[in-house]
C-alpha cells in the first residue's frame, strides 16, 4: 500500500497536477505548511507531505516553512506518543490468545540510546510511528519529547526545502 501511495505521488508530481494544485493555494501557504507538517508524521501520508513541502519551498521562506512544518509534525507526534505511551509496560492481548508485553527501557544508557535513535527516525522520512515507539519505550516525558521532536522535524523539513531548492527548482 505504501508503494501505491509513493507511485501516486510520483505520478501527480511528474504530470504537474500536484504542483499546480499547491501553487493555486498560495494564499494559504502558512496554514498549508502546518497541515503538510501534520501529514509528515504519519507513514502513509509522508510521501505526500514531502512532495507538498518540496513544492511549497519554491515560494515560501525555507526557515518559516521548516518552523510551521515542524510545529505541525510535532503536534502529530504528540498525538502518537499519547496513544502509544499508555501501553508501555502493559500486556496487550491479540485475538484473545496471543499476549505481548510492551517493553520499557529501565536503564539510563538504554533510555538515552532509544531517545537518540527515535529522534533520528523522527528526522528522517521514515514513518514516525517507529520513532514514537522508540521514544515511548524510553518513557520520555511529553515536554522533552515535544522539544526533541520539534528540533529533529525542523532539521528534516529544512533539509527537504534545501534539497528541493537545490535540485528540483534551482535558481536560474
Amino acid at each position: 500500500m505504501y508503494m501505491i501511495v509513493i507511485l501516486l505521488i510520483i505520478f501527480l508530481y511528474t504530470t504537474g497536477i500536484l504542483e499546480s494544485f499547491i501553487l493555486s493555494l498560495h494564499q494559504f501557504e502558512y496554514a498549508g505548511a502546518f497541515i503538510a507538517g501534520l501529514f509528515y508524521s504519519y507513514g502513509m501520508t509522508t510521501p505526500f507531505a514531502i512532495a507538498v513541502l518540496a513544492i511549497m519551498a519554491q515560494n515560501t521562506n525555507p526557515f518559516v516553512l521548516a518552523l510551521l512544518g515542524a510545529l505541525g509534525a510535532t503536534t502529530s507526534d504528540l498525538l502518537l506518543l499519547r496513544a502509544f505511551s499508555n501501553g508501555v509496560g502493559k500486556e496487550i492481548r491479540i485475538n484473545g490468545e496471543l499476549s505481548i508485553k510492551v517493553p520499557e527501557a529501565k536503564t539510563l544508557p538504554g533510555r538515552f540510546l532509544l531517545s537518540i535513535l527515535g529522534g533520528f527516525v523522527l528526522m528522517s522520512p521514515l514513518p514516525d510511528e517507529l520513532g514514537v515507539i522508540l521514544l515511548g519505550i524510553s518513557r520520555i516525558e511529553a515536554w522533552k519529547f515535544a522539544i526533541l521532536s520539534f528540533v529533529f522535524k525542523y532539521i528534516g523539513v529544512l533539509a527537504i526545502a534545501g534539497i528541493s531548492l537545490a535540485f528540483l527548482f534551482p535558481a536560474s
